[in-house]
């Protein structure tokens, strides 16, 4: 099955200034409206790395404990946690689509980091 894709043609530049105060949409309505569809025969002019996305933040952190039981015994406690601070990253906003001027042209629906995610071990050695 093969499927039509069409690539947005975009009149003017359109500047993207991070932190947004929406993020459901990676443009503004005045920029989306800056987008057409190209002519037939035509491609588009948006060439490759045009946007770039949002920064993202991430935080790792894990924490250990060893604790001597006897000179040949002891007990490992660990806690690690993957994105501590539970941030969203965005994935890259939909930019090729049937139609340009449609309702989901330049909408975040993916993300791209997992959730925070914690796990907790021990270990007994001896």
């Amino acid at each position: 099955m093969v499927t039509r894709r069409i690539w947005a043609k975009c009149i003017g530049r359109v500047e993207i200034h991070f932190p947004r105060t929406h993020l459901a949409y990676y443009f503004t309505p005045e920029q989306r409206a800056k987008f057409t569809q190209p002519e037939a025969g035509t491609l588009s002019n948006i060439g490759r790395n045009y946007f770039t996305l949002p920064p993202n933040f991430n935080l790792d952190m894990a924490l250990g404990k060893r604790f001597r039981i006897t000179e040949a015994q002891d007990l490992q406690l660990r806690l690690e946690v993957q994105n501590l601070t539970n941030s969203v990253v965005f994935d890259a906003p939909s930019t090729g689509s049937s139609d340009i001027t449609g309702s989901t042209f330049g909408l975040m629906t993916r993300i791209s980091n997992t959730p925070r995610k914690m796990q907790v071990s021990a270990k007994y050695t001896f």
